[in-house]
């Protein structure tokens, strides 16, 4: 196959990814998600290790089982916790982001559990005739599709198919609809609305021949099937995000395999319609997919995108599963079946140094016991652990990632929401870190999973560095009440301040203190908030570890900062005002909307007191602990942080000095706005 076929089978599905949404995108909408979107196949030139390891197991389709076995699995060596813990949450900016989730909650527009119609519609032309051998041949691919939803999804999930057994001819020959691979990459380049009106024609006209054959009523999903001597309709043809009348209502979701799922794979195998058909509505069922693929430190090199492990993964992969995390986000995964440990929990004391659990194989799903052991290392991310017919297959989730698919259609991954820790299944004895965790194969089917302390943290262990009081460092440390406003008697360790994702026993101990469910001994973003809400608010916290006092210099000329507080004004100056002062016309709608996507501000304020959980202050949410040195340098030394005019003046200073690199984490609100 030619590496424009490939790249065009990547991206046609880019299409069906971005019309998830309730409303039709605009040009520079589809542009972004057909970027971030890129569908990939990659069956051609698959040679991932994935595939040495199906030597052992060739086929792995799953089928239904109606009897279950009953197995005592080893009991871990250290209890779980509630495997709530480990529903990590979808962490990314959704103010742009890829369609669809990478984390909880799970955001689809078909149901994944339940009873769902779908319609298998077979359609053929005048030079692609459809056969009664291929309409038999096809109600054998919806009983595989069955089998399959109803063994991965543990009959939590029922499809019921109108399948008629007679073709439908269109009226124009297969090459008039312009579904062939030049077309798509022409709407690849330029407007992808053009596109979408394509497949909107063609259903339109499919939908409107079988209407009076076939009740459209509640239906979720229309499959087209194609005759297998299509050749002018390649890759294949479909969205997310139609309108189709019917009498009955509107079809949004069609998609139908074309040319290139009646051609052999890479290793000869021959491609099914029922493993593209899942992969397919799993997107709609919620799934970004098409990961875990790549290896971690390894995305940006060619042939990252392959992947035989799972369908979301690949449209065809040999190993016919859905990845633990997708079942997971699902729900079709049992809680019971969920080991959760989070890294507190992996602290080595003398009596543990590790901690060991068996997994039940992924692949046989008639067993009983953990078919996952989760580490959360992080909110908003976690090592997951799989247990496969030949081997361990770990991988980390990162929920604050998006999808980068621009460069699948060379095969490679770019961001990825989960990517793998090894570019090998481990085996026993095998061994595989990451940030200090240690997964080991200690027999087939059961792993150790060890903390390695810093030295730090060995430190902090044996000499107790912080000199803490012995009464704080005890397990079950009831949360302290937040105290009136004079702070007494404040615990030493809510006295302190710490580095962002700071990590150690102190930490788990500062997490129990404030009472947290999660406790990890990671100071991220949720401790902190935690952290800074004892005070009562952020801004009192604020006044606790920053006193105004201390910016406030007795050599500032009395009437130049009455001049600049604007407490002292019958009518202090607006943001608009003071962004025009002090920034040239070119950057102005920058900062306004900088300040916007930093604190909420509008251009006709004249005050902020906006304070966040890091304790940045004002429009543009200076950080507290660099105010001194960078209000000296640019100027302002002594003035408050949150007066207005130095707010904005230091800004300023800072952006023509350094660019706008000092509001990154705000970016992707204020990407796009001019600025020079």
């Amino acid at each position: 196959m030619s590496i424009l076929v490939k790249g065009l089978v990547a991206f046609f599905c880019a299409f069906i990814v971005v019309l998830v949404n309730h409303e039709a995108p605009s040009p520079i909408e589809v542009e972004r998600d057909v970027l971030v979107a890129v569908e990939s196949i990659q069956i051609e030139t698959s040679k991932s290790h994935q595939r040495a390891t199906t030597q052992q197991n060739p086929i792995a389709t799953t089928t239904t089982t109606t009897t279950t076995t009953t197995v005592v699995p080893f009991q871990p060596t250290m209890p779980g916790v509630d495997p709530a813990l480990c529903r990590t949450a979808d962490a990314r900016d959704f103010i742009e982001r890829v369609p669809f989730s990478v984390g909880f909650p799970l955001d689809g527009s078909t149901p994944a559990t339940g009873t769902i119609k779908v319609v298998l519609l077979p359609v053929d032309f005048s030079d692609a005739i459809g056969t009664e051998q291929e309409i038999f041949d096809a109600q054998d691919q919806i009983d595989k599709f069955n089998k399959w939803v109803e063994s991965q999804s543990r009959s939590a999930l029922t499809v019921d198919w109108v399948f008629p057994d007679e073709w439908w001819r269109l009226s124009k020959e297969s090459a008039e609809y312009g579904l062939n691979p030049e077309a798509i990459h022409a709407a690849m380049t330029g407007d992808a609305r053009s596109y979408f009106t394509t497949v909107e024609t063609f259903g339109t006209e499919a939908v409107a021949l079988a209407d009076p054959s076939i009740d459209f009523t509640d239906v979720e999903f229309v499959f087209v099937l194609l005759p297998k001597t299509i050749t002018q309709i390649d890759p294949h043809v479909g969205a997310f995000h139609l309108n189709i009348p019917s009498d009955e209502g509107t079809i949004t979701k069609l998609w139908g395999g074309g040319a290139f799922f009646y051609r052999q794979n890479y290793d000869g195998r021959p491609k099914e319609l029922w493993t593209a058909w899942i992969h397919e509505i799993g997107h709609t069922w919620g799934l970004v997919g098409h990961a875990p693929v790549a290896t971690l430190g390894r995305e940006q090199e060619v042939g990252s995108t392959e992947s035989d492990l799972h369908l979301m993964g690949n449209q065809d992969a040999v190993h016919k599963v859905f990845s633990i995390w997708d079942q997971w986000l699902l729900g079709w995964l049992p809680e019971e079946e969920v080991y959760c440990l989070p890294v507190s929990h992996l602290l080595p004391t003398p009596e543990i140094q590790s901690t060991e659990v068996e997994l039940v194989t992924l692949d046989r799903l008639n067993e009983n016991g953990y078919r996952t052991a989760m580490v959360p290392v992080t909110r908003t991310s976690i090592l997951v652990v799989e247990s496969r017919d030949y081997g361990i297959v770990v991988y980390l989730v990162d929920t604050t990632l998006d999808h980068d698919r621009s460069a699948e259609n060379r095969g490679v991954a770019l961001d990825r929401f989960a990517t793998y820790l090894t570019d090998l299944v481990l085996h026993v004895g095998e061994t595989v870190s990451y940030e200090r965790i240690g997964i080991t194969v200690v027999r087939s089917g059961a792993i150790s999973i060890t903390y390695e302390m810093s030295e730090l943290e060995q430190y902090l262990e044996s000499e107790n560095e912080w000199g803490l009081p012995d009464e704080v460092w005890v397990d079950n440390y009831d949360p302290v009440v937040v105290p009136p406003d004079h702070f007494t008697d404040i615990p030493f360790l809510i006295d302190q301040m710490y580095g962002f994702y700071e990590r150690g026993p102190h930490i788990v101990e500062l997490q129990r203190i404030l009472g947290m469910q999660f406790v990890d001994g990671i100071y991220g973003p949720a401790t902190r908030r935690s952290h800074m809400e004892w005070f009562g608010s952020f801004e009192a916290a604020h006044r606790y570890f920053y006193n105004r006092t201390t910016w406030y210099s007795e050599t500032i000329d009395p009437e130049e900062d009455w001049r600049h507080n604007w407490a002292n004004w019958d009518e202090p100056p607006t943001l608009l005002e003071l962004v025009n002062l002090y920034f040239l016309p070119g950057d102005r709608e920058w900062a306004l909307r900088v300040s916007f996507c930093e604190s909420s501000a509008r251009p006709s304020d004249t005050y902020s007191n906006a304070v966040s959980s890091a304790l940045a202050v004002g429009w543009f949410q200076h950080l507290s602990r660099y105010w001194l040195e960078r209000s000296e340098r640019s100027g302002w030394y002594g003035y408050d942080i949150f007066d207005t005019e130095p707010n904005v003046a230091v800004a300023a200073w800072l952006f023509y000095k350094d660019g706008d690199s000092h509001w990154n984490e705000s970016k992707k609100c204020w990407k796009g706005t001019a600025h020079e």
